[in-house]
């Protein structure tokens, strides 16, 4: 009963917030595996905390689906990432691994997951992410395990953007039940919004051939369209691509009603360093990532990421509690039964390391 109540408030949350929108896309220049990212949340939730967490290898885990009955994802993490949330630890919103694999997640309103019938095991949408930088090293890799496991909410409807370090990316959707894998020349704007790829890719071609036709009336269109034509048209150099990109992230920012972006990044992989700024805050804040730090048999690592996160912050990284990540889960407006959940699950997690 309590698993149905919790649920239950947890759609009447979800039914009554407008759309997110979150803005992702690649660098355009050879060999780079940088891309940036908006991070959007709801206005209605000023509060909402960011930080970045650092994932070890060798931690068993088990997907967490708030009870609901179907067989559940097992899995041991494989290599060290390091993910931003504004949910906690475990449940991403961005990140790469030790090998450059990259992965984003975004809303999809269209999006329909496999019915509970499906017998794969399962995960939440945010850990298909985890999962997969846990596991995985390429976009074949990828394809490979959704084979194997699938995404499951009743609410939560999103879609995937994910690049590996040999610069081949795929954007995935969950359509009517069914796996959607766009990569390759099926997609041919490295870049993700709000709304199905290829309506998304009809609206860029439109805007980069004729420039009158750059404002769809979409916003998730207009988005996409709009970063599609800056990262062809505008992006010049690869030495000014972090310049250039903050500043496309800015022209596609969300500043409400509804939606508001928070937090803007530019994540690189291949140099292991991410550049993040705060909504109302002009300077950035760099991180070089070290994945030595991230070691199951020690307190997991978080660097939370607010208006004083400008400048070299790499030694700004503190242990995760449990309050901590239940505190990020309910800023977000989860009532308490699922930040609870949230809080409680990283902890849980066994490690395998002697």
């Amino acid at each position: 009963m309590a698993y149905f109540l919790r649920i239950s408030i947890l759609g009447l949350l979800i039914l009554n917030l407008p759309a997110q929108a979150c803005t992702v896309f690649k660098s355009p220049f050879a060999g780079d595996s940088r891309y940036a990212h908006n991070v959007d949340w709801y206005d209605n939730y000023p509060n909402t905390r960011g930080a970045l967490f650092l994932n070890p290898a060798n931690l068993q885990k088990t997907g967490e689906l708030f009870g609901a009955a179907m067989p559940t994802a097992q899995w041991v993490s494989k290599y060290r990432s390091i993910t931003f949330s504004i949910a906690g630890a475990e449940f991403p919103v961005s990140g790469f691994n030790e090998k450059g694999l990259s992965m984003a997640i975004l809303e999809l309103a269209n999006s329909a997951y496999p019915p509970a019938s499906d017998q794969r095991p399962a995960f939440g949408p945010s850990q298909l992410i985890q999962y997969n930088l846990d596991r995985s090293e390429t976009i074949d890799d990828i394809v490979a395990s959704m084979k194997t496991y699938r995404p499951y909410s009743s609410l939560i409807r999103m879609h995937y953007f994910a690049c590996d370090a040999s610069g081949k990316c795929a954007v995935i959707q969950y359509i009517k039940g069914e796996a959607k894998v766009y990569t390759d020349k099926t997609l041919p704007y490295p870049v993700l919004t709000n709304s199905p790829y290829p309506e998304s890719a009809v609206a860029a071609k439109a805007c980069i051939d004729d420039s009158y036709k750059c404002t769809p009336s979409d916003d998730s269109l207009f988005r996409f369209a709009n970063a599609a034509r800056i990262r062809l048209q505008e992006m010049k150099s690869a030495s000014t691509f972090e310049d250039d990109a903050f500043g496309a992230l800015g022209e596609v920012a969300q500043i409400g009603p509804g939606t508001i972006t928070r937090f803007q990044m530019v994540m690189d992989p291949g140099a292991r360093e991410i550049k993040i700024r705060v909504r109302h805050v002009d300077d950035v804040g760099t991180v070089k990532v070290n994945f030595d730090q991230a070691d199951c048999r020690q307190p997991r690592m978080m660097l939370p990421i607010d208006e004083k996160s400008t400048g070299d912050i790499s030694n700004k990284w503190i242990p995760l509690t449990q309050e901590d990540q239940t505190d990020m889960a309910a800023k977000m407006g989860y009532p308490p039964p699922n930040a609870a959940a949230y809080g409680r699950y990283p902890f849980h997690l066994t490690c395998l390391s002697k």
